[in-house]
């Protein structure tokens, strides 16, 4: 990146950041919890293959000890005949208690719409990524890091005793009944302007002549 005199990225760091955050998303996240249905335990969603950080070979493992229905390419083992994009993945995830949301690259403030669109759709999302996450997140409580524990097997037992305790359960979900973090506000509010507005103002602002 020191070839770039400007930098536009979803780092917070850059001279335009540029996040996967904006007030559309945050106004969607008060989005009301529908009732989960029976069977329908953990959800994933992915059309990246890639495994640059040992995301496929976590979910190999997971899938091995709690259901998992994925419904995108990557390890597909449930179809998805009617396919409208976001639409179809939010309408189907929030049937589901759990929707993983790992980040295929693991970099801070690398927090994406996965995580997002469980958090819309009223789903606890299971997060590896970014390891500052907490900071991009409307409240406590309202996400499991699968960083938290030694493996896919520990994960899935937690989540088997998470999914028969209701009480439990929802206090994962309370977060949508309460007002969000300022700093959350604050991170919405810096990208209230469309990026490239952003950007020109920023050039603006140390033009040199």
């Amino acid at each position: 990146m020191r070839r770039f005199d400007w930098t536009m990225t979803y780092r917070r760091d850059a001279d335009v950041p540029l996040l996967y955050l904006d007030a559309m998303v945050a106004t969607r996240l008060y989005d009301p919890s529908r009732s989960k249905e029976p069977g329908c335990l953990v959800a994933f969603f992915a059309r990246n293959g890639a495994d640059r950080c040992g995301r496929g070979r976590y979910m190999v493992e997971l899938m091995k000890h709690i259901d998992v229905h994925a419904f995108g390419p990557f390890l597909r083992n449930r179809p998805l005949p009617d396919d409208r994009r976001r639409e179809t993945k939010l309408e189907i995830i929030s049937r589901y208690k759990f929707t993983i949301a790992f980040e295929n690259s693991i970099s801070p403030d690398y927090v994406t719409e996965k995580i997002y669109d469980a958090l819309i759709a009223g789903s606890i999302p299971l997060y590896r990524g970014a390891l500052n996450v907490d900071e991009f997140m409307p409240a406590d409580h309202c996400l499991i890091n699968g960083d938290d524990f030694t493996g896919p097997a520990e994960l899935a037992a937690y989540l088997h005793r998470l999914a028969a305790d209701q009480k439990a359960y929802d206090a994962y979900l309370g977060w949508k009944q309460k007002p969000f973090r300022p700093a959350f506000v604050n991170l919405i509010e810096s990208q209230g302007e469309p990026p490239l507005v952003r950007l020109c103002h920023a050039m603006l602002n140390r033009r040199s002549f």
